[in-house]
């Protein structure tokens, strides 16, 4: 990850959308230190994040073991 004010190798914890915002909780894989990020998607201010497809791949299939019903999208 990197920001304005640094940068690090982060693990991708857990994705979530929550009242029209993208909720992405990361850990630090030096220091262990947990951080949420929160993205508004309806903010026309720019902003660019790259995430690993196999990090979400991986939570969608290990959320889909939990419960065996199908993924939900609402466009």
């Amino acid at each position: 990850m990197v920001t304005k004010h640094g940068f690090s190798v982060v693990k991708l914890l857990k994705v979530d959308f929550i009242d029209e915002r993208i909720k992405m909780d990361f850990q630090c894989m030096t220091t262990g230190i947990r951080k949420q990020i929160l993205i508004d998607v309806v903010d026309r201010e720019f902003k660019f994040l790259l995430v690993s497809w196999e990090d979400i791949r991986k939570m969608a299939m290990d959320e889909n073991l939990k419960d065996s019903t199908l993924l939900e999208f609402e466009f």
